[in-house]
């Protein structure tokens, strides 16, 4: 489902979840963590204007807390390099963020933004830290829900939603 991005950039199609419990339910795994690095894993295309290449990033992330999910130290997050075009960039080495995750069915050692089936939820499961403070990558409606949610809200609902 495309979705109208900002002026200039794209929004990702995909899962678009209708409340910040239903995102924590169905997400597999959700972590803090701090960015360690970020390459690209995969280049799809790359036009010779190299006016919109499609390439994947590969995000490397240390993982602070599991919030709910399997135990991690590290995770390795896959997106489209444009997915977040004009909208906070949470994929720069250093930065704290919050994640709600899929396991890549292509390759397993890969996460991606959380996904029920129709593609990653780019707007809604990615998310940057300031101390306890959520802020939200881009201006999606359950977005800015979750981010009204402090961390220890969003552990009380991954708890009751089967999380560790």
């Amino acid at each position: 489902r495309p979705r109208p991005g900002p002026a200039g950039g794209f929004a990702a199609s995909g899962t678009y979840y209708t409340s910040p419990d239903e995102l924590v339910t169905k997400t597999e795994l959700v972590v803090t963590g701090t960015v360690r690095e970020v390459g690209i894993g995969k280049v799809v295309a790359e036009p010779a204007d190299d006016e919109y290449p499609t390439r994947w990033l590969d995000t490397v992330l240390t993982v602070d807390e599991v919030l709910k999910g399997p135990s991690s130290n590290t995770v390795v997050v896959r997106t489209m390099e444009l997915a977040f075009g004009g909208q906070a960039e949470w994929r720069k080495p250093g930065e704290r963020v919050l994640l709600f995750l899929s396991a890549s069915r292509e390759e397993p050692s890969l996460f991606i933004l959380s996904n029920d089936g129709d593609g990653p939820a780019y707007g809604q499961a990615a998310y940057i830290v300031r101390d306890e403070d959520v802020i939200a990558t881009t201006d999606d409606v359950v977005a800015e829900r979750v981010a009204a949610l402090s961390l220890a809200e969003l552990r009380q609902r991954a708890r009751s939603s089967g999380g560790n």
